[in-house]
């Protein structure tokens, strides 16, 4: 005698793997921390400042610049690292550039370097 069923059986699921003692768990996902990071740059060349925001490390970030990948930035090289901020929310690292290309924050960011 065959016992039919309604339905096919149901198939795993394929985000689920066999784990230790068949249990199943999730895949191993690389965790992903977004940072972000309002960064100050100054022109060896003229003294210019460069304020801007990255999600990169600013290390890598004034690598690429003194690359002529940027296009600001081209003409002014050789650019050093002064300062550099981090930030978990991207809204907030947005509010902190604006402020710090603001006259205010051009005043804030010579005193902090006196």
């Amino acid at each position: 005698m065959v016992i039919q069923r309604p339905f096919p059986p149901k198939a795993p699921a394929r985000h689920l793997r066999i784990g230790v003692a068949g249990v199943n768990s999730p895949p191993a996902r690389k965790p992903r921390y977004n940072m972000y990071y309002v960064y100050t740059l100054k022109s060896e060349k003229d003294g210019r400042h460069y304020v801007d925001i990255t999600s990169k490390f600013p290390s890598v970030r004034l690598i690429e610049h003194n690359q002529n990948k940027s296009r600001f930035t081209r003409g002014h090289q050789p650019w050093v690292l002064l300062d550099y901020e981090q930030f978990q929310d991207k809204q907030l690292a947005m509010k902190r550039e604006k402020f710090l290309k603001s006259g205010q924050g051009r005043k804030f960011t010579k005193e902090k370097r006196n």
